[in-house]
């Protein structure tokens, strides 16, 4: 990874992965004249990994080749240089192929799906360091509308009867802290949240455990 700051005010930067799992990420963050010191970050998101799909005795049932691209515009205020505010709105295609499938399963068929999201966030962090925090707190806050862009991925899914909306909402809550208990020694506690409006989503937007 690397960053470059090619003019006052900006900030450009760019990570890989060259693994089994490629991915890459790479922003341009730029400050505005707006207030309350509203910055405006552009984004480009790459990610690609193998997807295995489980049957109910836990034998490998398909094998998905899984390709992301995530494109975003974001505005952000700062304010008193722990809490910030942003909004902005996120292309995103998918496409996911079958390497290895059942040949009497049509649902892992695979195929290709773009949705379009507008967000909203909240994030405070209060941590006295970024590396082994003593004391304070991280909170992340996020509502997402999501919405199909030509009802593509609900087409893979009509296939089994359901009704499928062709939006939703997703919300979900990231917290952390970090309670000193001496001087060398603090205890640390984090949670996580999230919940959608509907059942019949990507696999890449629903939330996991484990």
């Amino acid at each position: 990874s690397s960053d470059l700051k090619l003019v006052d005010g900006s900030k450009l930067s760019l990570s890989a992965r060259l693994s089994q799992n490629p991915a890459f990420e790479g922003y341009y963050q730029i400050a505005t004249n707006w207030q309350p010191g509203i910055g405006l970050r552009f984004g480009l998101n790459y990610r690609n990994m193998d997807v295995l799909v489980y049957d109910a005795a836990g034998r490998v049932e398909a094998r998905l080749d899984y390709n992301q691209y995530l494109t975003s515009i974001t505005l952000q205020s700062i304010f008193r240089h722990s809490l910030a505010l942003s909004a902005g709105v996120e292309h995103s295609h998918t496409s996911m192929q079958t390497q290895i499938a059942p040949p009497d399963s049509p649902g892992y068929a695979g195929g290709n799906y773009d949705l379009l999201n507008v967000f909203v966030s909240l994030r405070l962090d209060t941590f006295d360091r970024t590396l082994y925090p003593r004391r304070g707190v991280k909170l992340l806050a996020t509502s997402k509308l999501v919405r199909d862009l030509g009802n593509s991925i609900f087409m893979k899914l009509r296939f089994a009867g359901e009704s499928v909306p062709t939006s939703f909402f997703s919300h979900l809550l990231s917290f952390e802290c970090a309670v000193p208990l001496g001087s060398k020694l603090s205890l640390l506690g984090s949670l996580f949240a999230g919940v959608s409006s509907s059942d019949l989503i990507p696999d890449d937007y629903m939330f996991y455990l484990g």
